[in-house]
């Protein structure tokens, strides 16, 4: 919008002022930001998203615009976001882009600050892959409960493996006992054996022997 007003900067400095002082404006939280652009000014509002509008206009027979050169006006809507979440478009509010209903983003929003576009990149966080692991080491069949399984397995094949020890050892100890006290009776036997033949060769006479 053109403007016969010498200083623009000057212009568009206290225009911003009172602008953002207005009362009714400062309650709803709408601000602008005006700036020079060539031989025009641009005023544009803080709010983003198609229903993001700047009209100025006198009120009744006021002719405040045309006095400061800005009787030439022309505006411009703000346009809402275009994109994607997950590769299904997203719905737009201003400068919020949410994933769309149904699909996988929904409940998902990103708030957009910049108009060059570009991509963003979603990864789980720290607390949702601690939750992922701790759902497979939980679940039915997981590797912890095989695990335990296994030496359980193995501590079952122990126990009885110790007790089939056990088995033989008693077994070889009856054995051995028996086997001792058969000596033992035997080794009685040829002690006894040995006295009577002891007895018996003191008593065979001796030839030319004298008795006593």
């Amino acid at each position: 919008m053109g403007t016969a007003v010498g200083n623009l900067a000057e212009l568009a400095t206290e225009l911003r002022a009172k602008i953002n002082a207005d009362t009714t404006l400062r309650a709803a939280g709408k601000a602008v930001t005006v700036s020079v652009s060539g031989d025009d000014i641009e005023i544009r509002s803080n709010s983003l998203g198609s229903t993001s509008t700047v009209v100025m206009a006198n009120v009744g027979s006021d002719t405040t615009l045309s006095t400061i050169g800005l009787g030439s006006l022309s505006t411009t809507n703000g346009t809402d976001l275009v994109g994607t979440i997950d590769g299904v478009a997203g719905v737009a509010a201003g400068n919020v882009l949410s994933g769309a209903v149904g699909s996988n983003a929904a409940g998902m929003s990103i708030n957009v600050s910049s108009t060059a576009g570009g991509t963003v990149v979603v990864s789980n966080g720290v607390t949702n892959q601690f939750s992922e692991l701790l759902e497979s080491v939980l679940k039915d069949d997981n590797a912890l409960d095989l695990r335990i399984t296994n030496l359980n397995s193995r501590a079952e094949a122990l126990t009885t493996d110790k007790a089939q020890m056990e088995r033989r050892l008693e077994a070889i100890e009856k054995r051995y006992r028996t086997q001792f006290g058969t000596l033992d009776a035997l080794l009685a036997d040829l002690t006894n054996t040995g006295t009577f033949l002891e007895q018996q060769m003191k008593n065979i006479p001796v030839p030319g022997a004298s008795k006593k």
